[in-house]
């Protein structure tokens, strides 16, 4: 955790000390306070305990499949089911939450994501059969809360 800049104190004749904004030249590995700051919130984003879910939606027939990402299920749920944004499952009345995984690593997200978009049809139906085989819909426990 990065603390305040080192100051000394005026009674013992020092001045006050402030953080230099590039690191010194006779230290090349060192990174400037710039990058620092961006490493250490980077670092802070990854680990925080936010949690991103990967899900497919569909409609009451299961014909049309819909895979997307986010970081608050309930709400996005709840704007599919409602059609509050235009698109494919406005268009397509996916409206059945039927699977979903969470992670903390958006990237792993959005990796998973792009994995299961990348699937032909028939492989998404055995990850929503091998984990709800009646394909029932789960935003009615979710919706509840």
């Amino acid at each position: 955790m990065l603390s305040a800049p080192p100051s000394y104190s005026p009674l013992a004749g020092e001045r006050e000390a402030s953080w230099p904004t590039t690191a010194p030249r006779s230290h090349p590995g060192r990174r400037s306070l710039s990058r620092l700051a961006a490493d250490v919130l980077y670092t802070i984003r990854v680990h925080s305990r936010r949690t991103y879910y990967v899900y497919i939606m569909t409609d009451p027939s299961h014909t049309a499949l819909y895979v997307g990402i986010t970081n608050n299920l309930k709400r996005r749920v709840y704007e599919h089911k409602h059609k509050l944004v235009e698109g494919f499952t406005s268009k397509y009345n996916a409206i059945y939450l039927v699977y979903y995984e969470e992670t903390n690593d958006v990237r792993e997200a959005i990796a998973r994501e792009k994995q299961i978009k990348g699937w032909l049809r028939v492989r998404k139906v055995a990850l929503i059969e091998a984990n709800n085989p009646n394909w029932r819909d789960l935003s009615v426990d979710l919706l509840d809360d």
